[in-house]
């Protein structure tokens, strides 16, 4: 729940402080802290579970994110405060060099405050003309195909090492380090190759493509491999089954710089509530997605469906995304 208001807060803020041509780095930097988090506690919590117990764990999680949330609250008051007094020192300032008296001061305080705009609420987003948009289904749908893979993976890939690789339990900590790690550097990377093509001047609308079409098509094709491998008999290879499974979170980690980012582009003005919605989207197998494998996997006890179904999901979502996207801002509904 909290972590829902999280990222449209990161998308609201990257509208407003950061240029389009930095914004993919700087986005991909944001994204990968995550991951860093999922590596370390995958590495901390694999041998304080063990040597504490469940309790301990979970209090440490916590006690972390309080102390982190404090921080930031520390950090952002102390920051507000500096602008705020930098205003005040510079407002008397420029009216006196413009007409030679202090008298206005105030004014032009109250002016420069007056002048801000509210942020737009849900009542101000225009959604019937939104819902309308090419782009926007394909985002939303795109964003709903990367959920997919998301939720479903996140939720059985403990499962599914444990049980067709008993024998590899010492390795467990492997399959829940190695995949963040790998999704951790492809959301940096991306950023970066993002930033470089703006700045060479290929267009959002491509470059936003690429990135997605690196993210869908590339995990589609990694989990479509492991189907096979499933297929073919008894995995022999734990090796190889992981490697394609870090494989293909490398790959999502592009989604970063493709279909997350994407509200910016479309409608600055709202990002924070475009994105927001799309993230609705995107958690929508969270709730049925999961219960959907545990079913089949009831039913025909082979994971090769489950990663096909997975796999072929994610490359009509490449599809979609490829035809009808854009990274052009939205006529006749954003003003910013």
């Amino acid at each position: 729940t909290f972590l829902g208001v999280y990222f449209p807060a990161i998308a609201s803020l990257l509208t407003t402080r950061v240029s389009d041509e930095n914004r993919s780095f700087v986005n991909g930097l944001i994204h990968a802290g995550p991951q860093l988090g999922s590596v370390l506690t995958g590495l901390l919590g694999y041998t304080f579970l063990f040597s504490h117990g469940w309790e301990y764990m979970f209090l440490l999680i916590g006690v972390s994110g309080i102390g982190w949330g404090l921080l930031l609250r520390w950090l952002s008051r102390r920051h507000t405060s500096k602008m705020h007094y930098q205003l005040l020192d510079s407002s008397p300032k420029q009216e006196l060099s413009n007409n030679g008296t202090s008298s206005g001061s105030s004014k032009t305080i109250n002016v420069s405050y007056s002048q801000r705009k509210e942020p737009p609420t849900c009542v101000d987003m225009p959604w019937r003309s939104l819902i309308r948009q090419g782009p926007v289904l394909a985002m939303f749908y795109a964003s709903f195909c990367e959920g997919f893979f998301f939720h479903l993976l996140f939720s059985w890939l403990p499962t599914f090492f444990h049980d067709n690789f008993q024998d590899r339990k010492h390795s467990a900590w492997m399959y829940n380090v190695y995949p963040w790690i790998a999704k951790g550097i492809s959301a940096t990377l991306g950023g970066w190759i993002s930033n470089r093509l703006i700045q060479q001047g290929t267009s959002i609308t491509t470059t936003r493509k690429l990135m997605e079409r690196l993210s869908l098509a590339g995990s589609s094709l990694c989990l479509f491999s492991l189907a096979i491998a499933c297929q073919s008999g008894p995995l022999a290879d734990f090796n190889v089954c992981l490697g394609l499974v870090v494989a293909a979170m490398f790959f999502q980690g592009f989604e970063i710089s493709g279909v997350t980012i994407n509200p910016i582009d479309l409608a600055p003005s709202y990002s924070g509530l475009l994105y927001g919605f799309m993230n609705g989207f995107a958690a929508i197998p969270g709730v049925f997605g999961v219960s959907l494998v545990g079913h089949l996997l009831h039913s025909y006890n082979n994971w090769s469906y489950v990663f096909l179904m997975i796999s072929a999901v994610s490359f009509s979502g490449c599809i979609i995304y490829s035809l009808f996207a854009s990274g052009k801002r939205l006529p006749h509904i954003d003003h910013s």
